[in-house]
């Protein structure tokens, strides 16, 4: 599809999915990649939400972004604008650790009790005698929504010391590779935004219940931690406006070829 820079719709999301928008945009205005992203300013997850059900000229028309924490979806639940939230690519929540440390697995079981801080020594999971520095993400954070409802549940998280909930995702990369014990730090995020956009040489992934997150095993649904990620609009919006065109073309098949080819991992 093709629009031009004027017509474009105002787009938010996460952090995520901010190079499948500037490869959007290039895509359907035929803007340069500079153009782009200048142009593409994405203020988080929660934000963007929040943002789309807001009765203001600066709200956006459309957010590609994944599911919102429990604070921000009971917002929306109140809000008297409604929204159409349709899956259109699949991730996963991973675990990630430093090279130097000899752990390359964990059960569900396991990383449960490390963040409710039943288990607090590597050696118990077959690692080294060393205490697990558990790092979080803020609460009102995409990936701290998904450590509870896909990992945690009904299990209570442990209050982790203050400066171990990094404010950016690409904060907690860093603070698994510099803290002073990196090889004792374990810590979470997405797969796309660990594996394409911040990838740290000295990090790996943790297999979760003998599986190891990549993108197969995230297309066949065998990895455990799945995430969706969505295009979202506001119900009102006219099916003939640019908004909806772009909508459309993001939920078929053009979409998902669409979105494969920028290295995501479609839901169709």
């Amino acid at each position: 599809m093709k629009l031009t820079s004027g017509e474009y719709p105002k787009i938010d999301g996460s952090t995520a999915n901010i190079p499948l928008a500037i490869a959007l945009r290039q895509a359907v205005t035929g803007c340069d990649k500079a153009e782009a992203e200048a142009k593409t300013e994405f203020t988080k997850t929660s934000n963007a939400y929040m943002a789309l059900v807001q009765e203001s000229e600066y709200a956006p028309d459309l957010i590609i972004a994944y599911a919102p924490p429990k604070v921000a979806q009971d917002e929306l639940n109140q809000s008297k604008i409604k929204i159409i939230k349709t899956p259109i690519g699949r991730d996963a929540l991973v675990f990630i650790t430093n090279n130097a440390n000899p752990v390359n697995h964990l059960s569900t079981e396991q990383i449960k009790d490390i963040y409710s801080g039943k288990i607090t020594n590597w050696k118990t999971v077959g690692g080294q005698d060393k205490k697990i520095e558990a790092f979080q993400r803020p609460e009102d954070s995409g990936s701290q929504g998904l450590m509870r409802s896909l990992v945690m549940k009904d299990v209570n998280m442990m209050n982790a010391p203050k400066g171990y909930y990094p404010a950016a995702m690409g904060g907690l990369i860093d603070a698994l590779m510099e803290y002073d014990n990196s090889a004792n730090s374990i810590g979470y995020s997405v797969y796309y935004y660990a594996s394409e956009m911040y990838e740290k040489p000295g990090l790996k992934f943790i297999s979760v219940d003998g599986v190891k997150p990549e993108k197969k095993t995230i297309q066949d649904k065998t990895y455990p931690y799945l995430n969706d990620f969505y295009v979202c609009i506001r119900e009102n919006t006219p099916k003939n406006s640019p908004t909806y065109r772009l909508y459309a073309f993001l939920t078929g098949q053009e979409g998902a070829a669409f979105i494969n080819k920028q290295g995501y991992v479609s839901v169709n």
